[in-house]
């Protein structure tokens, strides 16, 4: 009787563990230790320049920063936003897409996201929002948005945006 109940107690002190020893993956939009810049491809269709200038207004919205817009990856240092169609030339040259890109595939009007650390030239880590099509793409980045604590209603409904100093996002 006493083994039973001995495992039982150890089973469960591991299952405590396991549960306070994972810890989500975060992306630091706006933090202390840096700001995340947004990275979009300039050959891209319109939609993705319009939803990267959008997501660094409701990022505004919420810290008060205003997020640097650049088509240019190579100038980015710390945290970036990535975001485009997966098949972009942009996103190709990202380590760590294909999971995403094999997800998307023949899809019309979906997206994903993911957090990848060091995916590639000065960027320490990148929370890409990749789109099956250019209205993926702009449908992830507005999730992003959502995420982050604006509402759709912002603008036709007043809806008020929750203020914050500090901004990351989990994966999840």
């Amino acid at each position: 009787m006493n083994v039973i109940v001995y495992r039982y107690l150890i089973f469960f002190f591991l299952l405590v563990f396991l549960q306070l020893s994972v810890k989500a993956k975060e992306f630091p939009i706006v933090t202390a230790k840096g700001k995340a810049t947004i990275v979009y491809n300039r050959q891209a269709p319109l939609l993705d320049s319009i939803s990267a200038h959008l997501l660094a207004d409701d990022i505004e919205r919420v810290t008060g920063y205003r997020p640097i817009v650049t088509t240019k990856i190579e100038t980015v240092k710390g945290s970036a936003i990535i975001i485009g169609a997966v098949t972009s030339p942009l996103l190709q040259k990202i380590s760590g897409i294909a999971i995403l890109q094999k997800k998307l595939q023949g899809k019309w009007e979906c997206f994903g996201l993911s957090l990848i650390d060091n995916p590639g030239h000065s960027i320490k880590k990148a929370l890409v929002i990749a789109g099956s099509d250019e209205r993926g793409t702009a449908y992830g980045v507005f999730t992003v948005s959502e995420k982050i604590g604006v509402s759709p209603w912002y603008w036709w409904a007043d809806v008020a945006v929750r203020k914050q100093k500090e901004l990351t996002i989990n994966q999840a």
